[in-house]
């Protein structure tokens, strides 16, 4: 009996183990109407934190085909026009209140530490208003007179405060 249980104990073992020689690249999810791989859900397209202004025009973040980040799009008329064009990814975004521009945090590299950026969307000016890769910049919320609050860690990198700008 007790020779049994080992060989039975190797037998589990061994068809446990994965095989050296087999490489698998692709993951395959099977669906009723077809099969879709990994690189499928990596072309998927998706948009969000919709704004929608007093005049109709749409806002929004995605990722459309081709791109490797999330950007910052406008709808007006059935017409989109790309807003923001950047290496990195758009983190979130903020509407002013007049809502002729937008506030949005952008980490270089994905390093988590946001830089303000800002947007006129009338002239299309382009504005980096916060910038150090050693200071995160979060939570930038608009103010009644077009100044904005935002927190920092820029006194010692680890205690949040709160600023104004």
């Amino acid at each position: 009996m007790k020779r049994f249980t080992v060989i039975l104990f190797v037998l589990v073992f061994i068809a446990g183990c994965p095989k050296k020689d087999k490489k698998t690249t692709e993951i395959e999810v099977e669906s009723k109407e077809k099969k879709f791989s990994i690189t499928d859900y990596i072309g998927i397209e998706g948009s969000y934190s919709g704004y929608v202004m007093k005049n109709g025009t749409k806002l929004y973040r995605a990722r459309k085909k081709g791109e490797s980040v999330m950007q910052i799009y406008m709808e007006k008329d059935g017409k989109t026009t790309k807003v923001t064009d950047h290496e990195d990814a758009v983190d979130s975004y903020k509407v002013s209140p007049d809502e002729e521009k937008i506030l949005y945090l952008i980490s270089v590299g994905g390093n988590e530490q946001y830089n303000i950026y800002m947007n006129n969307l009338k002239s299309g000016e382009l504005f980096k208003l916060l910038d150090d890769d050693k200071i995160k910049y979060e939570n930038p919320v608009w103010t009644d007179n077009g100044g904005f609050l935002y927190t920092s860690n820029e006194v010692n990198g680890k205690d949040i405060y709160i600023y104004h700008y």
